[in-house]
């Protein structure tokens, strides 16, 4: 009785591609926040500029306030910068040094470099999530910072 051996290696197939998709969808969702706060940043950098500054402490608030946007802007291009993920395989290799092997091999070596892939594509949804969240900081300082000055503008009216 020939049986044929048993693997899971069109389940795990499956499900390493499946992973694929959604590490790349949430590294778009993230490129799409950092660019969307650098449109925010642009606003605010407007109406920063706009405000009264005839005190030193209006003008240090909205210098301050300026900075913060400054870093923001600089975490979301950080953020935006492109970044090369490897673990992916040339379809010239494939064709050259796979073409003959068996399925299963075939399937193996693919799962095992799209892993890689997963890896280097968490690093870098990582390292785009830290900027975002850089740069939502920045921006919340510099609300701060400009609700104040607002604040100071209406309590004490420049003459």
């Amino acid at each position: 009785m020939n049986q044929k051996e048993h693997n899971n290696s069109i389940l795990i197939y499956n499900y390493v591609e499946k992973r694929i998709q959604e590490v790349n969808e949430g590294l778009y969702k993230t490129s799409q926040k950092l660019a969307t706060i650098i449109g925010f940043v642009s606003i605010l950098l407007k109406f920063v500029s706009e405000t009264s500054s005839c005190y030193p402490s209006l003008l240090l608030t909205k210098s301050i306030s300026i900075i913060c946007l400054m870093g923001s802007l600089y975490y979301c291009i950080n953020g935006l910068l492109p970044n090369p993920t490897g673990g992916t395989i040339k379809s010239q290799e494939l064709v050259e040094d796979w073409w003959y092997k068996s399925d299963e091999e075939t399937k193996l070596f693919i799962i095992r470099q799209w892993i890689k892939a997963i890896n280097e594509m968490y690093d870098l949804y990582n390292k785009k999530t830290y900027y975002v969240k850089r740069a939502i900081i920045f921006i919340a300082l510099s609300s701060l910072l400009f609700g104040i000055n607002i604040l100071l503008v209406n309590y004490f009216p420049c003459s």
